[in-house]
């Protein structure tokens, strides 16, 4: 019975406080978890080589999304470009691949992002940043078939 009171006694303070605020503003943080795919394979121990043309390819999405007509079709109640948080994946994947052409190989998304796309994050106001996946080579289960986990 106390929990059926406490319930009334919040609605009747609650709906009366929403009803008379105003119309607010919805803020979204539009984010991309970004990778390379093209060359990530977690059964492949070293060897592989991560092609860098999703940031660097001008027709590719990277440079879509970077696009000032594409940022204008897209703004907050305050009339701002949307902006975007980058969370670029970073780990022990990439870190024995054949991409000599970086500095750390571990952070190639961070790495090529940078290199392609600092100048429009910077003038968008992006954030960002990196997620790192500590990826294992190990056989969790016995089988004798290994996989980064």
């Amino acid at each position: 019975m106390k929990k059926i009171s406490l319930i009334h006694i919040l609605s009747l303070i609650i709906i009366p406080f929403t009803q008379l605020s105003s119309t607010g503003k919805v803020y979204l943080v539009v984010g991309s978890d970004t990778a390379i795919w093209d060359g990530l394979s977690i059964s492949q121990y070293d060897n592989r080589y991560f092609k860098g043309h999703l940031y660097a390819d001008p027709s590719g999405n990277a440079y879509t999304v970077m696009d000032t007509s594409f940022r204008l079709r897209l703004k907050d109640s305050y009339g701002t470009p949307m902006k975007m948080t980058w969370w670029m994946m970073a780990g022990n994947v990439f870190h024995l691949s054949r991409n000599c052409n970086i500095p750390i190989r571990n952070n190639i998304t961070l790495y090529l992002m940078k290199k392609y796309h600092m100048d429009a994050i910077n003038a968008y106001d992006d954030q960002l940043t990196l997620h790192y996946h500590n990826y294992y080579w190990s056989d969790t289960n016995g089988d004798n078939i290994f996989h980064y986990n």
